[in-house]
């Protein structure tokens, strides 16, 4: 119970985006430029268009456990982190 009570308090932190048309296109051309899986795909996308939204001094870190999808954001320009690498 409390990840669910620690993620309910954090939620009005994180942003949502709706899965649009540009999102799809976003991601299919994700899957042929960084060789990802669909949903990597999809979740890389929605992390760019974000990006796009935000102030270049605002924060933003891409994270993720799977080093695949890691590479593929650091190469389309995030900070990333991997919580499981120890660092």
């Amino acid at each position: 119970m409390f990840a669910v009570g620690s993620m309910e308090r954090d939620l009005p932190r994180f942003t949502h985006e709706p899965f649009t048309p540009t999102t799809l296109q976003l991601a299919r051309e994700l899957v042929d430029r960084r060789n990802l899986r669909a949903l990597d795909s999809i979740q890389l996308a929605i992390c760019l268009l974000v990006r796009r939204e935000l102030d270049p001094s605002d924060a933003f870190l891409f994270i993720s456990s799977d080093e695949r999808l890691l590479r593929a954001a650091e190469a389309e320009g995030l900070n990333t982190w991997n919580p499981t690498s120890g660092q």
